[in-house]
């Protein structure tokens, strides 16, 4: 099915139809987000990565074992990677950091070592 036109629409389709009857579906007017009907979990869906938002464990595994029935997953509780970005969370403070470490890595390979700064800087300016 990969490298279809048709792929992500049909794949969106299987998705919706497995987790309606566990009280998962899409946001009416927000493409991409999805929510429980009864729970307060929301998840958002790019392409294999799920980011999950819920507000107690039983609420995150209804919607693990709901995934489960049809698909192979793996789950990172500590919610430190999403869609290739790094997540650096703090709590206490209310904030997260995001950097993409691996990206910038293999950037800088491909375009030339000087043109990006060490470390969470973006690109220099010539």
């Amino acid at each position: 099915m990969y490298g279809l036109k048709e792929a992500g629409i049909v794949a969106y389709k299987h998705l919706a139809t497995n987790l309606l009857p566990h009280g998962y579906a899409p946001m009416q007017h927000t493409p991409g987000v999805w929510k429980h009907q009864q729970r307060k979990t929301t998840f958002t869906l790019c392409v294999d990565d799920f980011g999950v938002k819920y507000f107690n464990r039983d609420d995150a595994e209804h919607l693990i074992a709901a995934i489960q029935e049809n698909y192979d997953c793996t789950v990172n509780w500590t919610g430190s990677t999403y869609c290739g970005m790094n997540l650096h969370w703090n709590y206490e403070r209310e904030y997260v950091d995001v950097s993409m470490k691996i990206l910038f890595a293999s950037l800088s390979l491909s375009v030339g070592s000087d043109v990006f700064v060490v470390g969470d800087c973006g690109p220099r300016l010539p």
